[in-house]
Formats: structure tokens, C-alpha cells, sequence
């Protein structure tokens, strides 16, 4: 197991449990040195010797702001990533079915769904995105993260999946997620009206 999940489950014991892909991803970049003590906890950052700072998963992240720890909501969801250094915050999320789904949370209130299952987050942290939030989505990542950066984890995800990674990722839109967040956090209306229903999306298994 690795130490990413170790220290995820230690912080939050009533959590069912790490998807063993991102568990087998987080050993993988241990063993190549990726994990580091910060200052605000353990983290892996996937990017070795990037130029940009890239999204990166941390085992410290708060839900304060969004979620009260007594509350049912909280129990729901579990931070796993930085998505971009300004607040926002990528997730698991146990769905009516308790399956765990991946959420990004973004730091002015929104929520969107952005991956059926830890594969495909692996696969999205494979594209080379600097920011993984919903506005750079749907397109190709405008300033990619360098390919000697990505080679770690995206080499190990394309042999893992027997897959070749995208190019892009859909863009987000208003889904069960959003819906379940707004219920949540006592929204009669969504946050951004501007956003468009996901069901006219690109599913996420089928990205280009």
C-alpha cells in the first residue's frame, strides 16, 4: 500500500477505501521518489522537474468551507488533489451506488463531475494540464505541462491501460454532482447559469 494511502485513510478512517489503480499509480511514484513531507503534509507531485507548478495530490487537504465533519456530505467526499494552487481541490466522491467518482470543487462554489473512476483521473493527470480546472477543459492544454515531465506517470498509465492518451479532456458541465452539491449546500439555484448541461457533453470514456 502506499504511503499516499496510508496517510489519506490515517486522516480519514470512516473513508471505504483508496481504488486500487490510484493506489498502484501513488506506489509507482513513490518508487520513483515523487512523494515528499511538505509543510502542509505529504504529497505527490506526478510533474518531476516541471517548469509549471501542475495540479498534485496531497493527503492534508480540507473540505472546511464547503462541508461540516459531522455532516453526511462529508463523508461523501475525500480531497485527494491540488487542482491548481488557488483553492480548488480535486476529489472522490461516493455516488448513490457508492461507487467513487472523481469531482472537482473549484474555489468560487462550483462542482462538476470530471472522471467516472480513478483510471480516467489518471488518465486526465496523463494530458498535461497545468490547471485542471472546468474553463481549460474541452480543449487541448494551452501551455502543456513538458513531455519529459509527464513521461513518469504517462508511460506507466499507457502500459497499465494498454491505452494512448488524449489529447484533451471534455469540458465539465451541470450533472448529478452539481445537482447533489447545490441539494447539499442549500442552493435553490445553480452557481453559474452559464454552464452547460452535461448531457451535452463528450462523455468522459470517450474522449478524443
Amino acid at each position: 500500500m502506499s504511503t499516499m494511502t496510508n496517510q489519506l485513510l490515517a486522516l480519514r478512517p470512516d473513508w471505504p477505501g483508496i481504488p486500487i489503480e490510484l493506489d498502484r499509480a501513488w506506489s509507482h511514484l513513490e518508487e520513483l521518489g515523487l512523494g515528499t513531507m511538505s509543510p502542509t503534509g505529504y504529497i505527490i507531485d506526478p510533474y518531476p522537474d516541471s517548469d509549471a507548478a501542475g495540479p498534485y495530490f496531497s493527503a492534508n487537504l480540507s473540505l472546511e468551507g464547503w462541508f461540516h465533519e459531522d455532516s453526511v456530505a462529508y463523508t461523501r467526499v475525500l480531497p485527494i488533489a491540488e487542482a491548481a494552487g488557488e483553492g480548488s481541490l480535486i476529489a472522490l466522491w461516493l455516488d448513490e451506488e457508492k461507487n467513487a467518482r472523481v469531482i472537482l470543487l473549484e474555489s468560487e462554489g462550483s462542482g462538476f463531475l470530471i472522471a467516472n473512476d480513478a483510471s480516467e483521473l489518471l488518465v486526465l493527470f496523463s494530458i498535461g494540464y497545468e490547471e485542471l480546472l472546468s474553463h481549460n477543459l474541452g480543449s487541448s492544454p494551452i501551455e502543456p505541462i513538458s513531455p519529459e515531465a509527464l513521461e513518469p506517470l504517462r508511460s506507466w498509465v499507457e502500459s497499465e491501460f494498454a491505452m494512448t492518451i488524449p489529447d484533451s479532456w471534455p469540458a465539465p458541465g451541470r450533472d448529478e454532482f452539481s445537482a447533489w452539491l447545490d441539494r447539499e449546500l442549500g442552493r435553490e439555484e445553480p452557481i453559474s447559469e452559464d454552464v452547460p448541461d452535461s448531457s451535452t457533453e463528450t462523455p468522459m470514456n470517450e474522449a478524443p
